[in-house]
């Protein structure tokens, strides 16, 4: 026997070609026996429904964050086997993977009641090669080969380090352990004398020069 409520939701995103902008697909399907009017959808995940998108084919009625309640035109209801499309352009935050899409939704009705909404996962227009499964291996020096003793996976072009610092709590695995940053164009915030710990013991044989802070 069918349930009386069925709902599941699938989201299609389009990124922007040319002239046009970035598009953003809801569809509701009720797949249950009961048709439904008066209420809302309500949808969370990272690309968040600003205040600013365009919406076709309903209207933005509530937004929190990451948080919105879309609800469709007045007077409509959402027969068995049918489907409601809301098409967004203008997210605040838009798509670059395909979990940055919906994660949750529910419908709330004009009684207070909510029902829950199944997710299906976003289909990207134009990219939807089969998903890769296992670990990716990336190319990484031999032993000996790498120019810092530094662990950066993947490994980079170009490895330039410009001076050192203790540990910060936390990632330290001992006392011998050391962190080296890659400085570039960064400075450090200069800290009082008296606020300054004492440098760990270093494991590393090859000089590495400290740069010079500015005192202002």
């Amino acid at each position: 026997m069918s349930s009386p409520f069925a709902l599941d939701l699938s989201s299609r995103w389009t990124p922007g070609q040319g002239s046009g902008d970035p598009c953003y697909e809801l569809v509701l399907s009720n797949a249950g026996t009961a048709p439904l009017a008066g209420f809302t959808l309500g949808v969370s995940g990272p690309a968040r429904i600003g205040p600013q998108a365009a919406i076709e084919g309903g209207r933005l009625v509530h937004q929190l964050s990451n948080h919105a309640e879309l609800a469709p035109p007045q007077g409509f209801v959402l027969a068995p086997g049918a489907s409601w499309t809301v098409t967004i352009r203008g997210l605040a935050n838009p798509l670059r993977h395909w979990s940055d899409a919906t994660q949750s939704a529910y419908l709330a009705l004009a009684d207070g009641t909510t029902l829950p909404v199944a997710i299906r996962p976003v289909v990207v227009t134009g990219q939807n090669a089969p998903l890769r499964r296992g670990a990716v291996r990336y190319e990484v020096p031999a032993p000996g080969k790498a120019v810092e003793t530094i662990s950066v996976i993947p490994w980079p072009n170009a490895v330039e380090i410009h001076g050192s610092r203790t540990a910060p709590a936390g990632i330290c695995s001992g006392p011998s352990v050391r962190v080296y940053l890659d400085l570039g164009s960064c400075r450090r915030p200069h800290r009082p004398p008296s606020a300054r710990p004492d440098p760990a013991p270093s494991t590393r044989t090859e000089t590495v020069s400290q740069p010079e802070e500015s005192h202002q």
